[in-house]
């Protein structure tokens, strides 16, 4: 069943139904490929408060994976704040920060803090 639920998460992304995609590659647990579309939805669902959705897909993921995604660490900060979970914010900031590769162009750099 996993590479089914992988093969519809594929195609679901080539057809750019990114939400469907993610549920279908958690599903297979592939989750690397999940990140890497959670990513680029990050700041999209953030500006539209979809904070539960976010959350649920990367509750979903192992934890130190979700730690080591500075766009992921920085949506868990901002679920955070909106769930008045205040103690968390800084430890995601943190790992956010620590996740930033070395060589990350200092634009890229800006964007992510």
């Amino acid at each position: 069943m996993p590479e089914l639920h992988r093969k519809a998460g594929d195609w679901l992304e080539n057809q750019d139904r990114i939400s469907e995609a993610i549920e279908h590659l958690l599903d297979a647990q592939a989750f690397l490929p999940a990140c890497q579309l959670i990513d680029t939805q990050v700041e999209q669902l953030v500006g539209r408060s979809d904070m539960f959705r976010m959350l649920g897909w990367i509750r979903r993921l192992p934890k130190d994976l979700a730690r080591s995604r500075p766009w992921l660490c920085i949506a868990q900060a901002w679920s955070a704040l909106f769930l008045d979970d205040v103690a968390q914010i800084e430890l995601f900031l943190q790992a956010a920060e620590s996740a930033i590769p070395e060589d990350s162009p200092a634009e890229l750099r800006d964007a992510w803090l």
